[in-house]
């Protein structure tokens, strides 16, 4: 555990025949800093070396029967296979925030294992496509209406406004400063336009 540079270490009894996949670091997520120090801070960690000494033998340890008591006590509902449903959602959560290099690597398998067999497609994937939770402009209420959009309120013109901005358009008025401009100058144009004569060069053979 390496607090201060924010990661710890993890060996891979699986792997450590690959070379290079014997270990890797993974980030001390915020999450999972609060729960270890309030372990470390326990009177039941103090002189140990470990935060969790129960299960430390893990020859004929069978950790899903606990895991299955700790839900049902929680009331949570029974989950199958739940530690391969754990790192597929915490693999989909990492994929989702940091891309799918720093997953391979944090979570220690192939991009390729993590889209056969642990990245999922959530819920909250399909309202984040279909822009739910999002401000959304110039759509009709009733397609609006099936959806928890976050709408923009429409702004009514008073009558009184609109009437006056009618009358104006009937009449337009120069608003602004109107010294330089001469309202009875005419300006006659040269026959030739606007644009100057073209330029021609002249070639000798």
């Amino acid at each position: 555990m390496a607090w201060e540079k924010f990661r710890f270490h993890v060996t891979s009894t699986k792997t450590e025949r690959y070379k290079g996949k014997e270990s890797r670091d993974v980030p001390l997520f915020p999450e999972l800093r609060v729960e270890l120090e309030r372990l470390f801070a326990s009177e039941s960690s103090k002189g140990k070396e470990f935060v969790i000494n129960r299960y430390g033998n893990r020859e004929g340890t069978n950790l899903q029967q606990p895991f299955s008591r700790i839900a049902e006590k929680a009331g949570v509902d029974k989950i199958p296979r739940p530690f391969d449903n754990l790192r597929s959602t915490r693999s989909t959560e990492v994929y989702d925030k940091y891309g799918a290099f720093l997953e391979s690597k944090w979570i220690g398998h192939s991009s390729k294992i993590a889209k056969d067999c642990y990245l999922q497609v959530r819920g909250s994937d399909f309202e984040r496509a279909a822009g739910v939770g999002t401000v959304v402009q110039n759509f009709a209420p009733e397609v609006l209406s099936d959806f928890s959009l976050v709408q923009i309120p429409v702004q009514h013109t008073p009558e009184s406004v609109r009437t006056e901005l009618r009358e104006k358009e009937k009449s337009p008025q120069f608003v602004g400063s109107c010294e330089s401009l001469q309202v009875d100058a005419t300006v006659q144009l040269p026959k030739r336009g606007l644009e100057p004569p073209p330029q021609v060069t002249e070639t000798r053979t």
